[in-house]
């Protein structure tokens, strides 16, 4: 497995070529810390500064049956896997029990929506991440989640619905 932990220097590098891109670490509790930890590789938490500290990281050599790349992370991760053909990155990216979120980036905007149609996720980014709006339902499929947040969909938890026919005469 190789991993790279950026460092400020790339990040500066990386801000210089594209002004609007936004690299951050990720700084959490004692427990999301731990279980993110278990997901890595072993060699690789001697990348990590004390604390809670986890720099942006890039996995080359990943391998879909690594954990690093199975479940969901919520860390500054990138996991890089090669791939022969369109139909195995959407059988790929949808082999995962969870499904919350996911990007696609491509200059073609007519294979990005068909990858849009076809990925199991609950949001999905065309060349950017994580963008959000309240008035855009949020929310996973399978494992990642039930209902949505957001939009007015999200209103209803809050509803008892009823349909009603009437025949009248």
């Amino acid at each position: 497995m190789t991993y790279r932990s950026l460092t400020v220097a790339d990040l500066d590098q990386i801000r210089t070529i594209e002004a609007d891109v936004y690299i951050a670490p990720l700084l959490v509790s004692d427990e999301a810390f731990l279980r993110l930890m278990e997901l890595f590789p072993d060699g690789a938490v001697g990348a990590f500064e004390p604390g809670h500290f986890v720099p942006p990281t890039i996995f080359a050599d990943a391998r879909d049956e690594m954990r690093i790349v199975t479940d969901e992370i919520f860390g500054p991760v990138l996991c890089v896997l090669p791939f022969d053909s369109f139909d195995e990155v959407i059988a790929r990216a949808n082999a995962t029990r969870f499904g919350l979120a996911g990007g696609v980036w491509t200059r073609d905007i007519t294979r990005a929506m068909a990858a849009v149609r076809r990925i199991r996720a609950g949001s999905i980014w065309v060349n950017h991440y994580f963008a959000m709006d309240p008035s855009v339902p949020f929310g996973g499929y399978k494992m990642s989640g039930f209902g949505r947040e957001g939009g007015s969909e999200h209103l209803d938890g809050y509803l008892q619905t009823k349909g009603v026919w009437i025949r009248n005469g």
